[in-house]
């Protein structure tokens, strides 16, 4: 196999990543959110780092803080009590800016409705590993050119 790849960090598209490569192949890597744990893991151990030819990384942080513990940890109490309406909430007020909310936000109820979770176990623990992951000593060992995108406007 050779080439060029580029795999889109997912719970889903991770599984099958190690498998697609041989030794000519070039590696593009795109993660968000959480995925830079998993996106810096695999350029870390699975793989040499001369392999990846790009690496973008964006709205994600490599490790937690003052801010994102404050929000998860909000979120995490809100699915305790499986109040799916107000994370919903919580979140679009503070990942978009003004202007989006402005168009959307006459669609929240419908949104909230359809979008809930049907178990509130794997959301909290996709939040707590939110709170736990921290890469930020390993960041030195990713060596390809990175892009790094943020969102002015994101609170989180």
């Amino acid at each position: 196999m050779t080439g060029l790849y580029c795999f889109l960090f997912d719970s889903v598209s991770f599984k099958h990543c190690i498998f697609l490569l041989s030794a000519d192949t070039k590696i593009v890597i795109i993660a968000t959110e959480k995925e830079i744990k998993i996106a810096t893991i695999f350029i870390c151990v699975f793989i040499n780092p001369e392999k990846v030819n790009k690496l973008v990384l964006a709205v994600t942080s490599s490790k937690s803080n003052e801010i994102i513990n404050n929000v998860v940890g909000n979120w995490i109490q809100l699915a305790k009590k499986e109040d799916f309406k107000n994370i919903f909430l919580d979140t679009a007020e503070k990942s978009y800016s003004e202007k989006y909310l402005k168009k959307y936000r006459k669609y929240y109820n419908i949104l909230w409705s359809v979008s809930k979770p049907k178990d509130y176990k794997r959301f909290t623990i996709q939040a707590n590993s939110c709170l736990t992951h921290n890469v930020y000593d390993d960041l030195d060992k990713i060596k390809c050119h990175t892009l790094i995108i943020g969102g002015k406007q994101d609170s989180i």
